[in-house]
């Protein structure tokens, strides 16, 4: 039995607009899609990250079994071994167990494999081993918690230039799902305005640059209704998002240097 450590996942009179009602139970009603758990048993501790697998032939060795379960026993009594993927095979009960050495040491979070979307698949990667010293008790919990989805939000201390953030913010926030907008307005300051990765050429529409494949704001969850783009259409527009706990805006300028809020991303989890 394992245990489990939860982490971070007529109209109205005098308020707000029915539509603009709705929208706020949509957003703050729904249940968001949590893809990851803490979790720890006899052997340590780990993550369990579901829906994802390492998908790079040379970060692990394949073995196929008969039960998914055996994957991740086969990998707590090697210890070279600090995680497996564990990919189920259509029309049967057996599955591909994906072993790595990575990351290794376990503390070296540069080092951790990369994982690929995979449907009907899930990651255990090993964060801590179990013992009676409190030594290695505490060592599990010095590791950075994450988001339902994966990923942590922080915000700059200070205030940079639009498409320049500081060399640790591995990545300037974009944003495509209402689970990811949910999580954001929980963890962002209220009316504070957030430069993010979102930017409109001359004569064209807003788009997140997510990663190598840009995302037109119109393909997204997100509602087209909270664009304000205060440049003219000749002009680019460079946004910032700001919140007031129950809406979000997104608002187009010229680049005025706010904070930024940067999406880190600690179990390398593929954009």
């Amino acid at each position: 039995m394992m245990g489990r450590r939860r982490g971070k996942v007529g109209g109205p009179q005098g308020g707000l607009p029915l539509l603009s009602l709705l929208l706020f139970l949509l957003l703050f009603t729904t249940v968001a899609a949590k893809i990851v758990e803490s979790l720890w048993d006899g052997f340590g501790y780990y993550y369990k990250i579901y829906g994802y697998a390492m998908n790079n032939s040379a970060d692990y060795q394949m073995m196929q079994v008969n039960n998914s379960c055996e994957c991740r026993r086969r990998c707590q009594v090697v210890p070279e071994c600090s995680s497996v993927s564990v990919v189920t095979l259509a029309g049967s009960n057996r599955a591909e167990c994906r072993f790595s050495t990575k990351p290794t040491p376990l503390s070296n979070v540069n080092d951790r494999p990369k994982l690929s979307f995979f449907p009907a698949s899930f990651h255990f990667l090993f964060t801590g081993i179990y013992s009676n010293n409190y030594y290695y008790n505490y060592l599990s919990t010095l590791w950075k918690s994450v988001e339902d989805d994966g990923f942590t939000y922080t915000p700059t201390t200070f205030t940079f230039s639009w498409g320049s953030p500081p060399s640790w913010c591995n990545k300037v926030v974009t944003i495509t799902t209402l689970d990811q907008m949910r999580i954001i307005m929980k963890t962002a300051s209220k009316n504070t305005p957030y430069n993010v990765d979102l930017y409109r050429g001359p004569n064209s529409q807003p788009t997140w640059n997510h990663q190598e494949a840009a995302i037109p704001y119109n393909q997204t969850e997100l509602d087209p209704a909270r664009i304000v783009d205060n440049m003219p259409l000749h002009l680019s527009s460079k946004f910032y998002l700001q919140h007031n706990g129950s809406q979000y805006t997104f608002i187009g300028g010229s680049g005025t240097p706010y904070t930024v809020l940067c999406q880190l991303n600690p179990l390398n989890l593929a954009q």
